[in-house]
């Protein structure tokens, strides 16, 4: 690109500051190992990302929540920052936020790692609170189907109630508990009658 003096140099920049109406960048070729300086008029921290066009769509059809621009929200920033809130979904790369080479490897390997230790368990352990259908009080109104938010729950048309499939359910949070109009639909560990069993002894 010589004729259009255009110069092209690999290297890490480590401080930006302005001079008067310029801007100058001081920073390393690392393929030399020399420092350099330049006096530009325009410095471009970091180019525009954004999200494939279909990213919400994936995130509907695998249970993964996206924020406001698209891309794949992380179950915690700090604690689970690879892990979505559905089990057995990770985020590699820039699934989550936007990032640089260095940042995209650490979540990628991660990332990675997470999901071969989830492949080498030779038995899979649940947590205890998960829900379930009592079917003598099921009417099946199916309210529960649609706000299942892992779509962990069915309607059985033999029996005319509702199922939840217990091996894939995460009922930390259940909305189905709160929109069956029955209480079919309740936690385990602790259901309802333990946890007014516990108000009454407290109150």
């Amino acid at each position: 690109m010589t004729e259009h003096d255009v110069l092209y140099l690999r290297g890490k920049a480590s401080k930006v500051f302005q001079e008067g109406e310029r801007v100058t960048v001081w920073g390393v070729d690392t393929l030399t190992g020399l420092p350099v300086e330049v006096e530009a008029d325009l410095v471009v921290l970091a180019t525009a990302t954004v999200p494939r066009a279909d990213s919400r769509e994936l995130g509907r059809r695998l249970r993964v929540s996206t924020d406001e621009h698209g891309f794949f929200s992380e179950a915690h920033p700090k604690l689970r920052p690879v892990e979505s809130l559905t089990a057995g979904i990770f985020l590699a790369r820039r699934g989550p936020v936007p990032q640089g080479h260095p940042g995209d490897r650490g979540p990628g390997q991660w990332g990675g790692g997470q999901a071969l230790r989830l492949f080498s368990q030779s038995q899979m352990v649940q947590e205890p609170t998960i829900a379930y259908v009592d079917t003598e009080l099921c009417s099946g109104c199916g309210l529960c189907i649609p706000a299942c938010p892992t779509r962990r729950a069915r309607c059985d048309e033999w029996r005319n109630v509702a199922v939840v499939n217990t091996a894939l359910c995460q009922g930390a949070v259940a909305p189905c508990t709160m929109v069956c109009p029955n209480k079919a639909c309740q936690l385990r560990q602790p259901d309802a009658r333990q946890v007014l069993t516990m108000m009454e002894a407290y109150l």
